[in-house]
């Protein structure tokens, strides 16, 4: 497999939406947090609990939605279940994860 290839795998834009989601998640938690506990005991506190948390949530959305829009690269459908958003294989055509 040559590196081109790579670039232009399926498989690695799933792996780049998967990593984007989850440091989406998790370092937009750690980032919120850190706003919060700067902001303690100003006058702001209560505006950057809401500022950070809803871009927070609307970072998290934006991102789940793109993770969710990956298609197949088999059968061209959307590769997640919208009730089980970690699959193994796809739900149409049974394609397992990185193949």
């Amino acid at each position: 497999m040559t590196a081109d290839s790579r670039r232009s795998s399926p498989w690695t834009d799933y792996n780049r939406r998967m990593r984007w989601f989850f440091g989406t998640w998790m370092g937009g938690f750690a980032v919120s947090a850190l706003a919060i506990y700067a902001a303690q005991s100003t006058r702001y506190e209560h505006v950057v609990f809401w500022l950070s948390l809803g871009t927070w949530i609307f970072a998290c959305i934006v991102a789940k939605s793109a993770l969710m829009a990956f298609r197949c690269p088999k059968c061209g459908q959307r590769f997640f279940n919208p009730y089980w958003p970690y699959p193994e294989k796809c739900r149409h055509c049974g394609v397992a994860r990185g193949r």
